[in-house]
Parts: C-alpha cells; structure tokens; sequence
C-alpha cells in the first residue's frame, strides 16, 4: 500500500491510496501503482538491475550525486538526461522500497509513502532546486493600464498571470533561461521549440517564447511590442 501525495509548487493538491506490486525477474524489476478508484492514474517504473537504470515508459534516469536535495536515509537519487527539454525531474528511488518520489519537470512532483516513510517532511524535491540570478520571487508590472504578475519559482519555472481585453484572467506557465545581453528568455510548456544558440536574435525569433530584459535599476523590461512595459520584484 502506498499513499501518494501530490504538490504543486509547494502546495498540496492532491492525494490518493494506491495498491503496489513489485515483480522480480532475472534482470528487471517493475514497480505497478495501482489507483483504487481510478485505473486512468495508474503508474509504473522498470528498474534495470546490471545497469543500475531506472525507466518511467520510454524515460531513462541513472543515478547521480546532487547536493541540491536532503539526503533521505536508503535511497538515491535518479535523473534523466538534462538536455531533454520537458523531460520529468528527478526521482528518488530505493530497488526494495520502489520510488518514494518524484518531480515530473512541469511545476508537479509526486510522493508515494508508506508507514515507514511517513515522518519524511514534504514536498522534498521543490525544496532543493534553485533558480538563476536572483529572479526568485514575484515580480509585478509597474503600467496601470495593464495588471500583469509574473512568478519565478524554483528549478527555472515560471508562472505568468494576467488580465486580458475581455477581462478574463489568464495564466501561463514554463519554464526560463538566461541570455546574453541581460535577457531572460521565457518558453512556455508544450513548445517544442527551443534555441540552439545563446544569441538574442534566436531567442526573439523562437516559437512559443517571449523575452524580458534586465536593467541595471533591477527591473524587467518589455521592449518587444509597440509599448514598454516594466515589471518591479515586490515579494
């Protein structure tokens, strides 16, 4: 029996019980998550034993050293190939235990415990990422014409909120990097475009992204439309 826990960001969503089969065989062990009500949210990892691989269907993730997360007694830690644009996160994993959780590289991790591991303080995966610069926080648009919000979390993801023409309330999210020229180049998740070059020309001509620019007064610049618009950090 598992019981999984989900966060988004570090906010509860979600949890559920789910019902764990482990089968061994020569070189493979699977790991099958039942949902009890749901069969659309069941879940699965392979765990290749001679190769020390860790697959979630066609994502491979192998072992690695981090110092960026707290170390939890009997387990390690699995990544995936980090030039995978959109691929899923780390995993922490142990081959008796199965996978105690994991971050799926879209603002969402998942936590599978039990009674032994009950006591481990949640979420652990958002705790240990850190973002470039010094983004983190939210950053508030300056026009009063226009409310925009933008929030730069950790592990590079950033969340953008505004209102639009008709009034509604928008929000937007992905993930950011950082350009030359003091760019900050923002894709938004589900793009598949992404740029081969750290040049300021190919960020401002990729599909699915915007750009802001950061001056030397800390603020975030829009200078790619018609209008200027400036974000300030308030929090």
């Amino acid at each position: 029996m598992r019981n999984l826990t989900v966060f988004e960001l570090d906010s509860l969503i979600y949890e559920s019980e789910y019902e764990l089969t482990i089968r061994e065989k020569d070189s493979v062990i699977t790991y099958s998550y039942r949902n009890k009500t749901d069969p659309n949210k069941n879940k699965g990892f392979r765990y290749l034993k001679n190769s020390d691989l860790l697959f979630a269907g066609p994502s491979e993730f192998y072992q690695i050293d981090s110092d960026k997360f707290p170390v939890i007694f009997g387990f390690e830690l699995y990544h995936s190939d980090p030039t995978i644009m959109d691929a899923m996160g780390p995993v922490i994993f142990n081959k008796e235990y199965g996978v105690l959780g994991f971050d799926n590289g879209m603002l969402t991790q998942y936590y599978f415990t039990n009674g032994k591991t009950d006591d481990i303080e949640l979420p652990i995966l958002y705790k240990g990422e850190s973002a470039e610069s010094n983004l983190e926080g939210i950053w508030e648009s300056k026009n009063s014409t226009s409310y925009s919000k933008i929030h730069f979390y950790k592990n590079n993801v950033w969340k953008r909120t505004f209102i639009n023409y008709e009034k509604d309330t928008i929000t937007e999210k992905g993930k950011f990097t950082m350009a030359k020229d003091s760019a900050i180049f923002f894709r938004y998740f589900g793009s598949q475009h992404w740029p081969s070059m750290d040049t300021i020309n190919d960020y401002k001509t990729s599909i699915g992204s915007f750009v802001l620019f950061l001056n030397s007064k800390n603020e975030l610049i829009d200078n790619q439309e018609d209008y200027k618009k400036i974000y300030i950090k308030t929090e």
